[in-house]
């Protein structure tokens, strides 16, 4: 049996609900991750999730290279207080 992924990387998979958070340069909203459904099922439902949306061109060009940093951390992250990472994508 082959399990449908738990995150895509393309943004239409996702409806973005109220912000929930802020920083200097990104806002978290709630969402919810709509898989695709397969030939042989009906899809199932949503997934609540959270976005991080960065506004690129408000980030200072050093502060790219701790985006990075930080992603990369997030997404090694399995404490249950801390969202894991589970895709990156520019849109």
């Amino acid at each position: 049996m082959t399990y449908p992924p738990l995150h895509s990387d393309d943004s239409s998979d996702y409806t973005i609900g109220p912000p929930i958070g802020f920083g200097a340069s990104s806002i978290v909203y709630t969402a919810e991750y709509h898989l695709k459904p397969s030939t042989e099922t009906p899809g199932p439902p949503p997934i609540p999730c959270a976005l991080k949306v960065v506004d690129l061109d408000r980030l200072p060009p050093h502060a790219l290279a701790l985006l990075t940093q930080e992603t990369q951390l997030m997404s090694l992250s399995k404490h249950p207080n801390v969202l894991r990472v589970r895709g990156t994508w520019m849109d």
